[in-house]
């Protein structure tokens, strides 16, 4: 249960304190729809990222449901990022 607590304290930090989608990151959502359909743009961003693409949701959520379980039970104070490597730029 701890690693749930962490995740839910890091997700309203991170999502809900600041800017809209200033730490979302690269993800196919609705909030970067508008990026998404301008061709110019599109591309412009999808270079930025060393996987080429957009992230889907779902990857994350892979990652939610293993720091919830037992198995991520000795997991603390770290940081993991998903983001098709944006940040190792």
């Amino acid at each position: 249960m701890p690693a749930f607590i962490g995740v839910k304290i890091f997700l309203v930090d991170k999502f809900y304190s600041h800017l809209p989608g200033e730490r979302l990151g690269p993800f196919a959502t609705e909030m970067n729809t508008v990026l998404m359909q301008d061709p110019e743009v599109n591309q412009q961003f999808l270079s930025r990222i060393p996987l080429g693409r957009w992230g889907r949701v779902e990857e994350i959520g892979g990652l939610a449901l293993y720091l919830c379980s037992e198995q991520a039970g000795f997991i603390t104070g770290t940081d993991i990022v998903i983001d098709g490597g944006w940040t190792a730029q």
